[in-house]
């Protein structure tokens, strides 16, 4: 059975974003996301070493959004295989006084560069208060493939800083917020 992407809308996925920071990590104070198309040379990331196999699983998505005719990366949800919908936001971009640093998402903005692609969709947080970075940052060009189809032993330095953001839980969250919202389908337009 063929994954079928949709496009959802960009507002209401960096709301669910917006939402999901602030619930995991109150320390920002004050949250805006907004969808924007970056320059994928502006990206830095405390990743210097990316897994083959999850660089090509990446590749393999991106050729999705292109079959599908949709943007890399705005935010899709995604049908079947799966009993449930899955939502997939773009790459989740941090802008903090070091920069544009991207938190999840690298090897999706990784297999957009090998192909040539310039610019990519992704939401962009902005807080009122961001610490530095939890690693020396390294732009998306230079980050390095590990050799093999393993993962490598460590990618970067911050897990379990004081510091390190919790994106994968940004994230899920968020998802959970869309995928309940699909579930209640549109708010009603019946004014009496």
């Amino acid at each position: 059975m063929a994954t079928i992407l949709r496009a959802i809308s960009p507002d209401r996925s960096a709301d669910a974003i917006r939402q999901a920071a602030l619930w995991h990590w109150p320390r920002y104070r004050s949250v805006s996301v907004s969808y924007e198309e970056v320059p994928i040379d502006s990206l830095q990331s405390v990743i210097w070493v990316s897994s083959r196999r999850r660089l090509l699983d990446a590749a393999e998505l991106f050729s999705r959004f292109e079959a599908h005719l949709i943007l890399p990366y705005l935010p899709v949800a995604l049908f079947q295989p799966w009993p449930e919908t899955k939502v997939l936001f773009g790459p989740l971009i941090e802008e903090n006084a070091e920069g544009l640093v991207v938190l999840d998402g690298m090897h999706r903005v990784l297999a957009a560069h090998r192909v040539g692609i310039k610019a990519i969709h992704a939401a962009i947080l902005r807080a009122q208060n961001v610490p530095r970075s939890v690693g020396p940052l390294i732009s998306v060009s230079d980050i390095t493939i590990y050799p093999g189809m393993d993962d490598p032993p460590k990618s970067f330095e911050g897990l379990g800083y004081a510091d390190y953001r919790p994106s994968s839980s940004f994230i899920d969250t968020a998802a959970r917020i869309i995928v309940d919202q699909m579930k209640a389908g549109p708010p009603s337009t019946n004014h009496g």
